[in-house]
């Protein structure tokens, strides 16, 4: 009975317990409802912190895959997996691991639980990256690369892509003395570049983002024919990914290059062979100092003049007093192309003064010359078939070093006050070469020329003889009787002491005698021409060839009476379509000034059946006239006069007469030429 009682009453205590605990109420039961926020599926980038805006309204704690090793929670400083927290406003930042995969995408999941749920709040994707380049110019104005403004690039670079041309490496941009060009090379991988031939330096390795990169050449491997190249970029990274950018570049054979460096365009030296310094203002002993840069191949020097005579020019190569050396090329140096120096100097001048243009030709130019002490081929000739041009042909003119000039020896007479006297030109000329002194007088010791353009010029000019003299001659050319002396009496040119021993006044009066001969050459325009001749005993120390030639300007200026030629009739330009210009070069131009010296040649024009004739002003109407071709009579006219007039006939129609018009001691002052083009 006891047991029995004992069992009921455990059997009762138990029920009561599992009554009592039916009873119990769950905290969570008392929660809201968690309030996760809506799911989102956002695209991130490598490096990026996202992040996620959440207001849970109880206890909660976010999760990502520790396996997830492209993303982390940032806990302030720390990088974590989970963070926690009670309700409130909270900002989630996930870091984005600053790695690029470009060859698959990586996911994460961002878990949230409140209570007993949990729910996907985020799913953030780091998406393969595809491996791009773009390849830009850099900008080139004058030769040079352009300087950038802004402190992102060096230089200024096009805001296209190069395109399939690809690049040249050229010489000497922006100063730089090698094959070398510059592009600005925009990533997102890290790249390195494949099939660089041996012309070109190794490039090495480059990160993404924005790359300048200088392309040079090998100086001891340029090539020795032009040549090109493609440039591949690859995956610094990956060697089993594809080409992702290509390059062409090119280059020019290494023959290409030639400069000269370091000179002037001109020099000039005294008659002592002494160079003049700019920087000083004198005289020293040394040459004109500069270099050429080039292959290993030999370097001819040529001295290149060109003499003026009856309207043509003549060239001549070949000058003994200029002197030149050439610097060694350097054969330890590995280097294709080498700067060697070159040195340029004069003799000695006891003559009249000279002028030379120095040329610096590679040898396998030369071997192209027919003649090669006399390469003609440089030369560029006159429009008119006659003779130089007095220039080079453009392909040539690279090789001019530069033009050397020097001062005559002074010699026994002296102008004195030469910077005083505008009206006159005096000059010390050769008694070897090209003068009339040395043709006449092959014995002078020394040469002069001298022109007066005033009749005041010698009242003016004063000059000094340096030695002695025992005699004075006066002669003139005469084309019948050969060199002719006038007397004291009878010469209009006449040498007067002034002043202080060996001081001297030279009088031109070429009214004074019929004794006159006129030059028509050069500058001198049909000036009167004698010689004054001083002699020590039979020796003829110097001899002055005078000439006088009223009115013409020694700046370059047309002769008196030639200036202001121009139709009387004011419409003969605008209604007739006629034209009046004067020439300073051409056949015709070349024609006149070859026979009868560099006069003014005036260019005269008809075109239209009802205007063939037209009155002109500024013919001097004391001048006498001829026609150059007597038979032009026949259809072109000329009627002197206040109101000179000019007439042509329908027959002459496409040709030219020319009308040469001459003073009253027969010396040719104008020449007009005369065309008429009627349109049938």
């Amino acid at each position: 009975m006891r047991r029995l009682f004992t069992n009921l009453f455990a059997c009762a205590t138990m029920a009561l317990a599992l009554v009592a605990t039916s009873c119990t109420t769950d905290p969570e039961d008392k929660l809201p409802v968690p309030n996760f926020p809506a799911t989102v599926n956002e695209n991130v980038t490598a490096g990026e912190i996202y992040t996620l805006s959440i207001e849970p309204n109880q206890a909660w704690s976010i999760s990502i895959p520790e396996e997830s090793t492209y993303f982390t929670i940032l806990d302030n400083d720390n990088e974590v997996y989970s963070v926690s927290g009670n309700k409130g406003s909270y900002q989630i930042s996930i870091k984005v691991a600053d790695i690029r995969d470009y060859n698959e995408s990586h996911s994460c999941d961002v878990t949230m639980k409140m209570g007993k749920t949990e729910q996907v709040i985020a799913t953030i994707t780091l998406g393969k990256l595809t491996r791009s380049i773009e390849i830009y110019d850099v900008k080139i104005e004058n030769g040079e690369w352009v300087y950038g403004e802004s402190d992102e690039a060096q230089f200024e670079y096009a805001t296209e892509q190069v395109g399939t041309d690809g690049i040249t490496l050229t010489w000497g941009e922006n100063g730089l003395s090698m094959f070398s060009h510059r592009v600005k090379v925009v990533s997102n991988f890290d790249w390195k570049i494949d099939g660089a031939p041996e012309w070109i330096q190794a490039i090495p390795n480059s990160t993404d983002d924005v790359t300048e990169l200088w392309i040079k050449g090998d100086p001891a491997n340029y090539p020795d024919e032009a040549s090109t190249a493609t440039l591949s970029f690859l995956d610094a990274n990956d060697s089993s990914v594809a080409a992702v950018a290509t390059l062409k570049v090119s280059i020019a054979e290494v023959t290409s290059v030639f400069s000269l460096n370091d000179f002037d365009e001109s020099y000039k030296f005294n008659h002592k062979g002494e160079v003049y310094s700019t920087f000083s203002s004198s005289y020293y002993e040394g040459n004109a100092e500069g270099s050429v840069t080039f292959i290993n191949e030999a370097i001819h020097i040529y001295t290149l003049s060109f003499d003026h005579m009856s309207g043509m020019i003549l060239p001549t190569f070949g000058h003994d007093w200029v002197t030149s050396t050439i610097g060694e090329w350097d054969d330890k140096d590995t280097d294709k192309i080498q700067t060697r120096s070159i040195s340029i100097g004069v003799t000695a001048n006891n003559d009249a003064e000279r002028e030379a243009i120095v040329l610096a030709i590679p040898q396998s130019v030369v071997d192209t010359f027919s003649d090669a002490n006399e390469p003609y081929e440089v030369l560029e000739m006159a429009e008119n078939g006659m003779g130089a041009s007095g220039n080079l042909i453009e392909a040539y003119q690279k090789y001019v070093v530069t033009t050397v000039k020097q001062e005559a020896h002074p010699g026994p007479i002296t102008l004195t006050n030469a910077s005083e006297l505008p009206t006159i030109q005096m000059l010390k000329v050769s008694t070897t070469g090209d003068s009339d002194v040395a043709y006449d007088f092959r014995d002078a010791q020394h040469g002069y020329e001298l022109l007066y353009t005033s009749q005041y010029d010698g009242d003016d000019a004063i000059f000094q003889f340096d030695g002695e003299y025992t005699s004075i001659e006066y002669c003139y050319y005469s084309a019948s009787g050969g060199m002719v002396s006038m007397s004291e009496s009878d010469s209009w040119i006449e040498v007067n002491p002034f002043g202080s021993a060996g001081g001297f006044r030279l009088v031109m009066n070429p009214s004074a005698t019929t004794n006159k001969h006129w030059k028509d050459e050069s500058y001198y325009k049909g000036a009167y021409w004698s010689y004054v001749v001083f002699k020590n005993n039979a020796d003829i120390v110097a001899v002055i060839s005078c000439l006088y030639n009223e009115g013409y300007s020694l700046t370059g200026e047309s002769g008196s009476g030639s200036a202001g030629v121009s139709f009387s009739y004011p419409y003969a330009i605008s209604i007739d379509g006629s034209s009046l210009t004067q020439l300073t070069s051409g056949e015709i131009y070349e024609s006149v000034v070859g026979n009868y010296g560099e006069i003014p040649v005036w260019h005269l024009t008809f075109i239209t059946t009802s205007a063939t004739m037209s009155a002109l002003a500024g013919i001097d109407s004391s001048w006498s006239f001829f026609f150059l071709v007597e038979s032009d009579k026949e259809w072109l006219s000329f009627e002197p006069g206040e109101m000179a007039t000019v007439s042509m006939k329908e027959s002459g129609n496409g040709k030219t007469g020319i009308i040469i018009f001459t003073d009253a001691n027969n010396v040719p002052k104008m020449a007009l030429a005369c065309s008429l083009n009627i349109a049938q």
